[in-house]
């Protein structure tokens, strides 16, 4: 049994050698792709690319993580962010403003799937300054000039956190 075993082995070594060969270089090619390393501070979300899509459910924390090399993962940076936006705004009189708007924000880990799923890798600029875009102006809209250099201004913030608040409930 073992002579009969090693005479296959020997006539089919060409094709055996060829096939490990490949399956190395396969395993080479895709490594980028099968071995992904999530940084320190970041989560990641799967997207399943012929088993249901995207997993809003489960993210992955950080480190080496093995996947198929036809899903996709996206990692996210879930530590405190800082957005910086300059607008202009009118004032309730009329008024043309700049105004410069901080904003500090972290991404919470439970909701990544459903941030990914419904506004992408992308979302600072697609989703986030959008709406902080729209609440300054509303805000801005109702407010008289003197109360930008005043300490209205502290009301104005409050306002402003407010109304993003109501907008970004979900996130």
């Amino acid at each position: 049994m073992v002579a009969k075993f090693k005479r296959l082995v020997w006539e089919n070594a060409p094709a055996i050698v060829i096939s490990i060969l490949f399956v190395l270089f396969m395993l080479a090619f895709l490594s980028p792709r099968i071995f992904i390393t999530i940084p320190a501070g970041h989560e990641g979300v799967l997207y399943r690319r012929f088993f249901g899509g995207t997993e809003v459910d489960r993210v992955y924390k950080e480190g080496l993580r093995l996947f198929l090399p036809w899903d996709t993962l996206t990692p996210y940076n879930l530590r405190e962010q800082v957005l910086t936006l300059h607008l202009d705004a009118l004032l309730s009189d009329g008024l043309n403003v700049g105004v410069t708007i901080t904003v500090r924000f972290q991404p919470k880990a439970r909701l990544l799937g459903t941030l990914h799923k419904e506004h992408g890798p992308d979302y600072i600029s697609t989703f986030l300054t959008p709406e902080l875009e729209s609440a300054a102006r509303y805000i801005l809209g109702g407010t008289k000039p003197v109360a930008l250099y005043s300490r209205g201004r502290n009301q104005i913030e409050m306002d402003i956190a407010r109304q993003l608040d109501g907008e970004l409930r979900q996130f």
